[in-house]
């Protein structure tokens, strides 16, 4: 009677184990400039930057590190912006995203074209940031 309460606990843990590896794996979310360093053309991602520009003229924003904005708290002192198309709502500057898309090849250079944008913390107040 032990060894099969054994071999069911066993199997319990290996699904846990299993089901907490696949979801970990699916939330996994890049900082913007680790991304960016080795990002090619086909690459898929879910990144985290904040929000510097915004164009609703063209369904498009820009993001940058998030690690750079809280250190200068400026979204115009980033030394890499990703420009993101997106077809929804468009997230407020200076509010911080998480984008999932794949990087394409734009006009000027790399894109990265959004499936899905949240919002993960609002803009800060306007007088905390430039």
């Amino acid at each position: 009677m032990a060894k099969k309460n054994y071999g069911k606990l066993g199997r319990l843990i290996l699904i846990t184990f299993i089901l907490i590896s696949f979801a970990s794996a699916a939330q996994a979310v890049e900082h913007l400039d680790a991304f960016m360093k080795g990002a090619k053309a086909g690459a898929s991602a879910t990144v985290e930057g904040v929000v510097s520009v915004v164009s609703p003229k063209g369904g498009r924003f820009g993001i940058i590190d998030s690690f750079e904005f809280a250190s200068c708290k400026s979204v115009n002192c980033a030394k890499l912006t990703m420009p993101v198309i997106w077809g929804g709502a468009l997230p407020a500057v200076a509010s911080t995203v998480h984008v999932t898309g794949v990087v394409e090849e734009g006009k000027t250079g790399l894109v990265f074209t959004a499936s899905a944008v949240k919002e993960v913390a609002p803009p800060p107040d306007k007088g905390t940031f430039k």
